[in-house]
Parts: C-alpha cells; sequence; structure tokens
C-alpha cells in the first residue's frame, strides 16, 4: 500500500513512518503541511493519507477537502493528539488519537 503520512512534528512524522515502512511493509512519503502535502500528492498515486489535524497552514480537514476536490479517491484517515477538535462531518474515514502504536495502525490498514 502507498501511504501519503502529513504531520508538521518530524519526530512524530518519522517514528509513525518507521512503524508504517519497517514494521507493516508500507512505501510511505511524507509531508510536512498541507502545502506539501498537496505538491506530494500531486506527483503520485496513493491508496491512503494519514494526516494529523492540527497543522500551520491548515487542518487536516482542509487538507481532506482538497484532495478530494483535486480528485483523490483513496482514504483518508487522521491521527491527532487533539480528537475533540476534528468535526464529525466524514472527513476521514477514521480518527486515530497519538501517540498512534502498531495495533491501531494494524486494524487501519485492514479496513
Amino acid at each position: 500500500m502507498r501511504i501519503l503520512l502529513v504531520d508538521d512534528d518530524p519526530l512524530v512524522r518519522r517514528d509513525t513512518a518507521r512503524l508504517l515502512r519497517r514494521t507493516l511493509g508500507h512505501e510511505v512519503e511524507q509531508a510536512g503541511g498541507v502545502a506539501a502535502a498537496l505538491a506530494v500528492a500531486g506527483r503520485g498515486e496513493f491508496d491512503l493519507v494519514l494526516t494529523d489535524f492540527l497543522m500551520p497552514g491548515g487542518t487536516g480537514a482542509d487538507l481532506a477537502t482538497r484532495l478530494r476536490k483535486a480528485g483523490f479517491r483513496g482514504r483518508i484517515a487522521c491521527y491527532t493528539g487533539t480528537p475533540d477538535k476534528v468535526p464529525d462531518d466524514r472527513s476521514f474515514e477514521a480518527v486515530l488519537v497519538k501517540p498512534v502504536g502498531i495495533e491501531e495502525l494494524r486494524r487501519l490498514l485492514r479496513c
């Protein structure tokens, strides 16, 4: 599976990418925010976008809306330390709470 991982915290992004890549065996591209994610998404096809919710320059919901408008048909999930701030508007297939562990990622990827 090809995954686009979006998080403004480079350490969280690195650790999550490592879990997805090394432990679960998926191909992972990374972006540090909404603008960078849109640029990366425009360069290839992804099965899943896993995005942080609160980031400088826009939210994960902003990213989801812009990806859908651009024609993205893959799955979009959110992982966040502030789940109470995530709108219940069906922007995301799933909302995971940080810190995200290996079992939560496995469940998400099995869907």
